[in-house]
Parts: C-alpha cells; sequence; structure tokens
C-alpha cells in the first residue's frame, strides 16, 4: 500500500510541476523568442527585398513546358 501512495504522489508531483512550467515559464521563454524574431525582421521605411530563385537563367530556359495548350469552342 505505501508503494501505490509513492507513486500517486510522484504523479501529482510530475502534474503540477508541468503545469507550473508551461503557466509561468513556457509563456516567458516563447515571448522572449517572439521578441528576438521581431527584432531580426525589423525593416525600415523605405527598404525593399527582392528574394531571387537560386536557379540560373541556363536551367529553366530549356525546361519543356507541362501540359498542352488545347482549344476550347463554345457550344451554343
Amino acid at each position: 500500500m505505501g508503494g501505490l501512495i509513492r507513486i500517486i504522489v510522484i504523479a501529482l508531483l510530475v502534474w503540477y510541476g508541468f503545469r507550473i512550467i508551461f503557466r509561468y515559464i513556457f509563456p516567458f521563454i516563447l515571448g522572449s523568442y517572439i521578441t528576438r524574431e521581431e527584432q531580426k525582421n525589423v525593416k525600415q521605411e523605405g527598404d525593399v527585398t527582392i528574394h531571387l530563385d537560386k536557379k540560373s537563367p541556363r536551367e529553366t530556359e530549356g525546361k519543356e513546358q507541362k501540359g498542352e495548350y488545347v482549344d476550347y469552342e463554345e457550344i451554343e
């Protein structure tokens, strides 16, 4: 019977430990992470950012188009 009580007490301690971590510590860690990421992505007004494909023009010019053109006619 003493082993059962010990297991229940350990389970309750683990349960309350997780509650404390997720209620107080996790939001603090998540908030500091979000703040750091926002500071990395701050841009001045008027800045322009252009993201280009890593592929060179030679790689894209020899590829065939996917699919084919189909000419549709209207039916009355």
